[in-house]
């Protein structure tokens, strides 16, 4: 199955992004999941004549402490200075946590320090199978020895 996209798989706020910088975050939510099911997507110029494969993200699907199942992402904890697997020690936490990926809280939920839909670092505390988040983990944490 060959999946293909134009600019009206966008969001409105990419539709005039270039399209050697198109990737699963700049396609709205119908585009994102048929992409998810299919593994693979090109996006194209009106013309044709210039294109960008596109991927979903690599995912874990996790459980938060309020029993919810939802996906982080496994590539993305880069922007929070670790990556998936890492083991940090998070200042004022006993535990020692495994890094488990990144998402926004689910089901669009926001804090009083987190406006909805913000990535967040989850981590999985040693001895708990359910995973929490740390909202600005910058300075935080260290990688644990």
């Amino acid at each position: 199955m060959k999946l293909e996209f134009f600019r009206e798989d966008l969001l409105p706020e990419y539709k005039d992004i270039p399209t050697s910088q198109v990737s699963f975050q700049h396609l709205d939510e119908t585009a994102q999941a048929v992409l998810r099911i299919v593994g693979r997507g090109v996006f194209y110029t009106a013309s044709r004549d210039n294109y960008n494969a596109v991927y979903p993200p690599k995912t874990e699907t996790v459980v938060e402490q309020e029993g919810v199942v939802f996906e982080v992402d496994i590539e993305a904890c880069s922007q929070f200075g670790c990556q998936h697997g890492d083991r940090i020690k998070v200042d004022g936490v006993v535990e020692i946590a495994t890094v488990v990926g990144v998402a926004p809280l689910p089901n669009g939920e926001a804090t009083d320090c987190m406006p909805a839909g913000q990535d967040v670092l989850w981590v999985r505390l040693d001895g708990q199978e359910k995973v929490c988040f740390f909202p600005n983990p910058e300075g935080r944490f260290h990688k644990a020895e």
